[in-house]
């Protein structure tokens, strides 16, 4: 009789536990990690990424192969590569000012000894003339 006692306890025990586990997991997105700080989006980016296309100043078409090299104080912080259709996607980068140097073979070098990176999301779309 104790073992049956035994098991409706925890059989009782069970039931009511068993809604408040599946609130648990609920207000934790499902996933065991917190939820999102309120606002509805995750907390503002701190990195910068830029994003672009660098394409041939005469025909508009986008250059592959060609070499992005950000740089800070004149050192060479990263260097990214256009795709076959001349679009880039840097990694993370700190937000401030960089100077970037464009080079491709055959291509007068292009340089912007300006860009702003600021946290999140930036466009740069360079064209490039043709020696």
């Amino acid at each position: 009789m104790v073992s049956a006692m035994r098991i409706l306890r925890m059989t009782l025990v069970t039931l009511m536990l068993g809604p408040l586990a599946a609130c648990l997991v609920t207000a934790q997105g499902g996933t065991g990690h917190p939820m999102p700080p309120p606002g509805g989006g995750p907390p503002p980016p701190s990195m910068g990424v830029v994003e672009g296309v660098i394409v041939d100043a005469q025909t508009h078409q986008g250059l592959s192969k060609t070499a992005l090299d950000f740089m800070r104080d004149k050192r060479a912080v990263a260097t990214f590569t256009t795709d076959p259709s001349g679009h880039y996607v840097t990694g993370e980068l700190p937000p401030g000012e960089y100077q970037v140097r464009v080079r491709r073979e055959q291509y007068t070098q292009v340089v912007n000894e300006h860009l702003e990176v600021q946290p999140g999301h930036n466009e740069w779309n360079p064209a490039m003339q043709h020696r």
